[in-house]
């Protein structure tokens, strides 16, 4: 800016220099070539940066999963929708009354649902009402073992196995210092393959996923056991365990090669 200045000013003494003033080389002129060398370097400087390339790297690791969802159900068939709805709420008020003897287990009901059930020739042939209720903690023995104790009058739907949400961050935060060391090797490889000494990131962004085995056909349906058949102590077993998560972090970003 002040060689610019410099110049301006340069310009204004060659205008106001009377027109029989001696001239010992033009300052207008030796001001010409100073801003032309100033451009010239500028645009030597600005051409010194080399392409852009998009980049991503990932880092991916296994944990066993920690937290356990079992879903039992009440349904119920017949003409009277009152006595049916009685029938479910019933149970479902039952299972969560007994569920309270498991402090290190989180139990709620999931709803109440009715139907018009039809027969063959397209006429109303009575109601089924469906109840469900939830049973999920990181104490899978504990949920285990009243889920299994519930079956007796309620039918076990499904049980899903994940990684509580604490631990799902906690290991994404680990994950993400290692995602970025291996974008940032990728960006130094990629650099080196073009014939160039470094690199500068212009951007970048972290993404992270993560896939518990039981989002694929992990979900396993248990039959229930009618009370008056089958002692309690012998109703199905609820697996306690199941499968991994795998989590995924992905840094993709755009670097400049230098």
């Amino acid at each position: 800016m002040a060689l610019y200045n410099a110049f301006l000013l340069n310009m204004a003494n060659a205008a106001s220099r009377p027109a029989n003033s001696p001239r010992h080389g033009s300052g207008l002129r030796r001001a010409t070539y100073l801003l032309a060398g100033l451009l010239t370097a500028g645009s030597t400087g600005a051409w010194a940066a080399g392409p852009s390339v998009d980049l991503e790297a990932s880092v991916s690791q296994q944990f066993p999963n920690d937290q356990m969802r079992v879903q039992l159900v009440k349904e119920s068939r017949g003409k009277s929708i009152e006595e049916l709805n009685t029938q479910v709420i019933e149970a479902i008020n039952q299972a969560l009354e007994k569920a309270r003897t498991a402090p290190t287990v989180k139990a709620y009901a999931n709803g109440i649902n009715t139907h018009q059930e039809w027969d063959r020739n397209g006429r109303r042939d009575g109601w089924q009402v469906r109840g469900s209720l939830v049973l999920e903690g990181t104490d899978t023995a504990a949920v285990a073992r009243l889920a299994g104790q519930l079956a007796g009058n309620l039918q076990v739907d499904g049980v899903n196995y994940q990684l509580s949400t604490a631990r799902r961050q906690t290991e994404e935060n680990r994950l993400i210092k290692e995602a970025v060391e291996a974008f940032r090797t990728r960006a130094a490889a990629t650099a080196s393959a073009f014939g160039y000494k470094g690199y500068e990131i212009r951007q970048i962004r972290l993404d992270t996923s993560h896939r518990s085995d039981s989002d694929s056909g992990g979900i396993y349906p248990l039959a229930a056991a009618a009370r008056s058949e089958v002692a309690e102590s012998s109703m199905p077993s609820v697996p306690g365990q199941g499968g991994d998560t795998t989590i995924t972090l992905t840094a993709r970003g755009t670097i400049e090669l230098r």
